[in-house]
């Protein structure tokens, strides 16, 4: 007899949904690797998704207390609704819909005897799972056919005829303006040196990785297929671009923003059919670019993804192209077309936007057309919960060949991740894969042992920088490798240096190299992922930065306070001289502590005449003001005094007059 597992994987193979296969691989995962709970709670998820794509075919008063049955959890009076009272589904469905969701919930409530389920169990809710899905597509409610052969890419011929003609009218565009710096490949065009990205179809899903955790690095669109843990914030923000014209995503540094937006969200957009437009750093030129490539896409179904913005208002910024990307975001709400814009923030920086933008906030839940429509919903990446970090923690590891020790897994590994709040994705990610790394080289098991000799998760996380740079692939180098990294990390975040700016910080520390060491050892960084660059050629000089803004905390902290005092008058010169630049008139002058910063450190500071110009300007304004305050104190002491003397008179008269 057949194993019911194989054919599972058989029925797995003619899914041609990219949604429902990705639900199906990871719940025959998660029964493979032993957690069968976990495993059958995803057919609780099913079930309650198909209930919300069927709401929206009920009366408008039926809908909503439905919608708030089902928020509650009472899933299963709002099935027998659906069946007997609106009659929306037949009979058959409503057992299908309610077989699932009795399977997730009976694990979820019964963990000893979720376990007791069988393979042959699996291979039936997988095959009603799929008859459901298949039943709704026919029917024309929003689901994807199911049971279909492999079918090829989608072509550009084959995009509705106002997109592909808007994606025409776009290549010749960026073409025409960028030249050479374009490239172009089957799914997307890229400017690599203004970080922009527009993406019209989606990718095939890469080659399974080498190390199975990202550490520093973010989540690809390739990487949808093993991005996991976050399938809950993925619904809440396309339920959010589907009704709301801007919605903002805001969590703190490391709470995995880049890798929701880029193999969480982007692929549904994809497989939607909409044309999306990436950006991550802000020039004055990439955001004329975008608001080009807005113009040019005739088609409604097009996203504008913006991630990263504090780049945008940072203080050494390019104050050309913070002004130009507040004023679109302003605009967002008071658009005519159905266009999508989404923000991916850091949390410090998201009461900033709000104010600057003088964005209004809304619910991301609100329907489409509504008033609060044209209202920024936000929504915040919290960390990982105990479920999504085991999720996180597990999957990634099938067919790599090394085990995990389940009690290492719920006695340990897991309440170390887990602050009062959660698993910060990034500390997953980097105690993980070093957890991975020895476990390959050594036993191939991740186990307790071997987490104690590494030091635990603290060790790990306090020593991932350290422990790179002093691996003997820097013997000698390390001054050197240090003076870079400063020079890539600012006040606030990471900041990008070219290699110019790399020469005069190690002259700055009295390091002597040549070109061809200063390029070696760029590379090794980079091999070892602390840095990341972007650019090249004759019109984009290559540009190289922090792989993430957590390192940047961690080189800040090198930094003698003398060194931050230098780097902070560095920057508030910087900033002053990209408005004094613009119009010496009006321009921002230092003032206060900047100007004295600035003072102080100013032989050791980069700069050129307009510096000194600026400098010149600030303390003249500077003179000027004391002037006017000492003239304003003279005024009021002769007011003074002449007061004194009037009231002195007053008293004299009326003495005398007695």
């Amino acid at each position: 007899m057949a194993d019911p597992l194989d054919q599972v994987r058989t029925l797995l193979a003619r899914v041609s949904s990219a949604r429902v296969r990705q639900r199906v691989e990871k719940t025959l995962v998660l029964w493979e690797l032993g957690y069968v709970r976990e495993a059958l709670s995803q057919f609780r998820v099913t079930s309650e998704e198909t209930l919300r794509r069927l709401l929206p075919l009920c009366p408008e008063a039926e809908a909503a207390p439905l919608e708030q049955a089902l928020e509650r959890g009472r899933a299963a009076t709002v099935i027998e609704s659906l069946h007997h009272e609106l009659e929306v589904i037949p009979a058959r469905v409503g057992l299908q819909l309610h077989t699932l969701l009795a399977w997730g919930n009976y694990a979820s409530h019964h963990q000893k005897h979720g376990h007791q389920a069988r393979g042959a169990d699996l291979l039936v809710l997988v095959s009603i799972a799929v008859d459901l899905e298949d039943w709704m597509a026919r029917q024309g409610h929003g689901g994807e056919p199911m049971l279909a052969p492999d079918q090829p890419a989608r072509e550009l011929g084959e995009h509705p005829r106002d997109q592909a003609a808007g994606l025409e009218r776009v290549i010749q565009l960026l073409s025409e303006g960028v030249g050479a710096r374009l490239h172009q490949e089957a799914h997307r065009l890229v400017i690599p040196d203004l970080s922009l990205e527009l993406y019209w179809g989606r990718p095939d899903l890469g080659p399974a990785p080498e190390e199975p955790y990202r550490g520093l690095r973010s989540f690809e669109v390739e990487d949808a297929g093993r991005f996991y843990g976050r399938e809950r914030l993925v619904r809440e923000l396309e339920q959010s671009v589907d009704t709301r014209r801007l919605t903002v995503l805001s969590g703190a540094s490391g709470a995995g923003k880049t890798s929701l937006l880029r193999a969480g969200l982007l692929p549904l957009l994809l497989d939607l059919g909409c044309g999306v437009v990436c950006l991550n750093d802000y020039s004055e030129e990439a955001v004329a670019l975008l608001a080009q490539i807005r113009e040019a896409w005739a088609g409604r179904r097009l996203v504008l993804v913006l991630d990263q913005l504090e780049r945008a208002l940072l203080s050494h910024a390019d104050p050309g192209a913070r002004r130009a990307i507040l004023t679109l975001l302003a605009g967002v709400g008071r658009q005519t077309q159905g266009r999508r814009v989404v923000v991916g923030i850091r949390e410090d920086f998201l009461g900033r936007l709000l104010r600057e933008a003088q964005l209004p906030v809304g619910d991301p839940g609100g329907a489409a057309g509504e008033p609060g429509e044209a209202a920024a919903a936000i929504i915040t990446a919290g960390p990982l919960t105990e479920a999504e970090s085991r999720e996180a923690v597990t999957l990634p590891l099938e067919g790599t060949g090394v085990s995990l020790d389940p009690e290492l897994l719920s006695r340990v590994l897991l309440p170390a991740l887990l602050q009062e709040h959660g698993a910060a994705p990034s500390r997953l990610q980097i105690v993980c894969g070093r957890l991975y790394e020895a476990a390959r080289a050594d036993r191939q098991c991740m186990d307790l042992r071997l987490y104690e000799q590494l030091g635990g998760a603290e060790e790990i996380l306090g020593t991932y920088l350290d422990q790179a740079l002093t691996s003997g692939r820097y013997v000698g180098e390390e001054a050197l490798a240090r003076a870079m990294l400063k020079a890539m990390t600012g006040p606030e975040a990471r900041r990008w240096a070219g290699l110019g700016q790399l020469w005069r910080r190690l002259a700055q520390e009295e390091l002597a190299t040549d070109e061809v060491q200063l390029r070696s050892l760029l590379g090794r960084l980079m091999d070892d992922r602390l840095v990341v660059s972007r650019g090249g050629g004759p019109a984009a000089p290559t540009r190289y930065s922090l792989m993430h803004d957590q390192l940047a905390g961690v080189v800040r902290s090198w930094r003698s306070a003398a060194e931050l005092e230098r780097q902070e008058a560095q920057d508030r010169l910087d900033r002053a001289l990209a408005y004094y630049a613009e119009d010496q008139q009006r321009g921002e002058l230092l003032r206060g502590r900047s100007l004295r910063l600035v003072e102080r450190y100013l032989p050791r500071l980069r700069g050129d005449e307009a510096a000194a110009e600026l400098v010149a300007a600030s303390r003249r304004g500077r003179r000027l003001r004391r002037l006017s305050v000492a003239l304003l104190l003279g005024v009021a002491l002769l007011g003074v005094v002449f007061g004194v003397v009037q009231l002195r008179g007053a008293v004299r008269q009326r003495d005398n007059s007695a």
